[in-house]
């Protein structure tokens, strides 16, 4: 279970591992791979809490391991369909990533507002993973659509923030990086790592 924003604070969040299923894709070769079952042993072997993926069918054999779904929504997107069947396949939350990094502004807001709707529509949480090559690929933009999210809704938009991605932007020079990355500190406060 999670807890909303309001109710957690940073001392009383519990880290879960959960491991992409992506980087068991084609393991140990292409032409050996493993079967989802030895995969979902081998996942839970190593001590991991769940799976990381979009919503596929092999995921409802993944036995006792939570399960995080995570998907990419862009302006032309159905964002009701990979919400119910996550849903369907007991996610405890979405990822999303979303539209592409040259979408403007009000058309990745407008996103962001349908996602909610689809979150709520299927009592999915879901939070906006910041990712190289989407509109959250760099802090600026990231930011502007929390505060444009903000300024439409009145609420703060659920950020799930990999600054992995951001730490290969271009324009941000090591030095400057967590100086930049690190405010607005109530954005970092209400940030949803799952």
């Amino acid at each position: 279970m999670h807890a909303s924003h309001s109710e957690t604070t940073p001392s009383k969040r519990s880290l879960h591992l959960f491991a992409t299923l992506w980087s068991l894709r084609q393991y140990p070769s292409a032409e050996r791979e493993w079967p989802w079952a030895k995969k979902f042993a081998a996942i839970r072997a190593a001590g991991f809490d769940g799976v990381f993926s979009p919503p596929i069918p092999a995921i409802a054999d993944r036995g006792a391991l939570h399960y995080l779904a995570v998907t990419s929504l862009g302006e032309k997107s159905d964002c009701t369909l990979p919400f119910a069947a996550a849903r369907d396949l007991g996610a405890v939350a979405m990822d999303v990533q979303l539209c592409d990094y040259d979408t403007p502004l009000p058309e990745a807001v407008a996103v962001a507002k349908r996602i909610s709707a689809a979150a709520r529509a299927h009592g999915l949480p879901f939070a906006i993973e910041t990712h190289r090559d989407t509109f959250t690929e760099t802090p600026e933009a990231t930011l502007a659509l929390a505060r444009a999210y903000r300024a439409e809704t009145g609420k703060t938009l659920p950020l799930c923030l990999d600054h992995s991605h951001f730490a290969v932007v271009r324009h941000l020079r090591p030095g400057q990086l967590w100086a930049r990355l690190r405010e607005p500190k109530p954005l970092l406060r209400a940030a949803v790592q799952f």
